[in-house]
């Protein structure tokens, strides 16, 4: 194993969501519309949403809703 490897995997799971974050972002999109839940899957999907900016799209969808 390469100690690189390791290291950017160790990286990748610090982003990760829990299941209980991702609920909540996916119940408070729906509350906006179908659309925007399906746009906030998309992201949490490609981590663009991660737990970095978790509350900041947290509080952007409760300011739309």
């Amino acid at each position: 194993m390469n100690i690189a490897d390791d290291v950017y995997r160790n990286q990748i799971d610090e982003y990760e969501l829990e299941t209980s974050q991702i609920q909540q972002l996916l119940d408070l999109a729906g509350n906006v519309n179908e659309d925007t839940q399906t746009i906030i899957a998309e992201k949490i999907d490609t981590r663009e949403i991660n737990s970095y900016n978790y509350e900041q799209s947290l509080d952007k969808l409760k300011e739309m809703k």
